[in-house]
This record gives C-alpha cells, structure tokens and sequence, in this order.
C-alpha cells in the first residue's frame, strides 16, 4: 500500500496532472504585469481620447451641440408627426420656427448690447468715479504709499522705445465672431434636421454594429433612458430659464433699468451655466446698475435681487420640477463645469450638465460602473 505522503507536490505525477502550488505562483506572478499593462493601455487612451476632443472641438461640437437639439426637438417632432405632418417636414417646421425666434431675440438684444459697448470705455469710467468715490479713504492712503515708494526709487534707465501692436477693431472682432457663429450655426441645423428626419433608423443600424442581442438590448436601453431624461431635463431646465429671464426683464423694468429685454435674455443665457452664470449675472447687472443710478441704494438693490431671483430658482423650483431621478451631486457639477469649460470654453460650459447626466445614464446601466453613478447622484 502506497503511503500518501511519499507523492509530493513536485512529484511527476503531480506535474501531470497540473496540480501542486507552482501553477498559482507563476499566474499570481504574471498578475502585476498584465494589470500594469491594461493601466498603461486605459490611460494612454484617455490622454489620446481628450487630447482629440480639444484639438478637434470644431468638429465635435457641433456634433454633440445637434445630438442634444435632437433629444429636445424630437418630443416636438413626434407629436407633429402623430397629426399626420411627415417627419420631415415637422423636423423643417420646427428649426424654421427655432430659427425665428432666435433671430427675433438677437434683433431686440442685439442693438442694445451694441450701444452698451460702444459706450463701454465711458461706462467704465463712471464706474471708477463711482468706486473712487466710495473708496476715497482707502485710496488716500494708497496714494501716499506710492509717493513714498516714488521717493525712495533711483532714476530710470534711460528712453526705451515704444512697441506699437496694431489690435484688431472691435468690429472686426465682431464680424469675424458672427462669421464663425453662423457657420456652425448653419452645421448644426443642418445636421439636427438630419436627424430629427431620420427618427429611430439610423440609431437601429447603428445597433446592427453590436455583437449579441444582449449588447443590443442595453444599448437600446440606454438610448431611450438618456433621450427620455436628457430631453425632460433641456426641456424643463429651458423652460424655467424662460421664466427667470422674464422676471429679471420685469424686475429691471420696474427699476426703470434701460433696456430690460437685454437683461432677461442675458439671465436666460447664463442660467445654463449653473451657479458660474450667476455669478457672472450679478457682476454684469451691478456694473450696469452702478452705471445708470446715482443713488447708491438703488445700484445695489438690482443685483441683490438679480442674486435673489437665481437663489430661489436653483434652490427650490429647479429641485422640485427636476426631482430626484435627474438630480447631481453639485460637487460634481462644479467639477464638470471646470473640466469642460477649460476644455472647450463657453460652449463646455453650456453643455457640462448634459454630458454629465448622459455619463451617469450610462453608468447607471453597467454593473461596473454603478458606484461611479451613485457618486454623481445628488
């Protein structure tokens, strides 16, 4: 009778039949390089994937910008389409009527803001005579400081020669803004029609792309999800934007503010921007302020009501419209509001929130991918 322990794990009869403790070393022992090798491989392809979103920003926002007027616009055009109009021709109907308006706001803002800069070198100066006059004690003692300093300098270094740079005209700037502007306004309305006419097909042959059935289903999944909420929460979001704007434009009408179209659509515009809009909001109307009322109280009181009016709307009209299914976490917004506004400037900043409740759409659909959806819920 063979004693059992004669046959050790190193024993041939062990090797053959792949048992014994070195198959585990040798696999533990390939673990780190492997591991090493995808971390090496997913970051390689991170820098790669941003570096060409921002090199290519020209090409990908207008994408993304359509993708999103798609996801608003189509409730609109399925409802037209449920009359009896072709989807086509709601899809035209529609973009001509967004276009409308577009051009009948910027007609009624656009002239204002026009005088506002023009004016704006004389503006400036009112305000420093304003400030200068609130902050007379504090500038007295600056400007002692400075002739001491002035005092106790040695003589210069002689005559430098002046550089002089031609800068472009503020026209010129403008004109070359509008060009870029409506070029790819032009993009994206092209662009949306084409997929607002094209409805679910060409979303169902991209989906022919999968592998299994089973990719099919999640894909189709997350599909109708990121459409059904992204397009509730642009419509809902555009909507109270709507309706700050029109009650900043009556608060600034009853101050007697010039121009208060001007300033509701400005509020409207910013209002996209969580809490960064705000703050630029506030800053803007209380230059303005400062520069139309003589009356100290009446310069402060227009902004802090502009402060006001955003306050409530962010902190409970916005939650409660939303509710908890669309809400984020605002240490994330803020965090996507700055990745994607260094990335893209203030057009990553206009579309922060929408890329970020379609990442966690996505997430939430991945068993993977779960926890990181949690931390971008509210």
């Amino acid at each position: 009778m063979a004693n059992p322990q004669d046959e050790s794990p190193a024993s041939p009869t062990a090797q053959a039949l792949g048992a014994g403790p070195e198959r585990p070393r040798s696999a533990e022992g390939s673990s780190a390089p492997v591991g090493l090798k995808t971390a090496s491989l997913v970051g390689l392809f991170t820098i790669t994937f941003f570096f060409t979103l921002y090199s290519a920003k020209s090409l990908f926002l207008p994408i993304i910008i359509s993708a999103l007027l798609g996801f608003l616009l189509d409730p609109v055009v399925r409802s037209l389409q449920s009359i009896g109009l072709p989807r086509s021709s709601a899809s035209a109907l529609l973009l001509m009527a967004f276009l409308g308006f577009l051009g009948l706001g910027l007609h009624q803002t656009l002239e204002p803001a026009k005088k506002w800069i023009d004016n704006s070198p004389r503006s400036l100066r009112q305000i420093q005579v304003k400030v200068r006059r609130l902050m007379k004690p504090v500038a007295d003692v600056t400007q002692a400081a400075r002739q001491v300093e002035e005092l106790t300098q040695t003589g210069g270094s002689g005559d430098k020669p002046l550089e002089v740079r031609s800068e472009p005209s503020l026209d010129q700037s403008l004109f070359d803004g509008t060009q870029d502007l409506l070029f790819g306004l032009g993009v994206v309305m092209i662009l949306t029609h084409f997929l607002l006419s094209s409805g679910d097909r060409l979303w169902d042959k991209m989906t022919q792309l999968l592998p299994s059935a089973r990719d099919k289903r999640r894909a189709n999944a997350i599909a109708r999800q990121v459409q059904g909420d992204l397009s509730a929460h642009l419509l809902t979001i555009t909507l109270i934007n709507l309706a700050l704007g029109g009650a900043v434009a009556l608060a600034c009408h009853l101050f007697e503010m010039p121009n208060p179209l001007l300033w509701g659509a400005m509020a409207t515009l910013l209002n996209f921007v969580p809490y960064l809009g705000a703050v630029t909001g506030v800053l803007i109307l209380g230059g303005a302020s400062f520069i139309t009322f003589d009356s100290l109280l009446t310069a402060v009181a227009v902004p802090l009501t502009y402060l006001a009016l955003t306050a409530i709307e962010g902190s409970f009209i916005t939650p409660m419209l939303l509710g908890k299914r669309l809400s984020l976490s605002p240490a994330m917004i803020f965090l996507s509001l700055f990745f994607w506004g260094w990335l893209w400037g203030i057009a990553g900043a206009l579309l922060a929130i929408p890329i970020l409740l379609s990442l966690k759409i996505v997430c939430d659909h991945s068993e993977r991918l779960k926890p990181l959806g949690e931390l971008m819920s509210r």
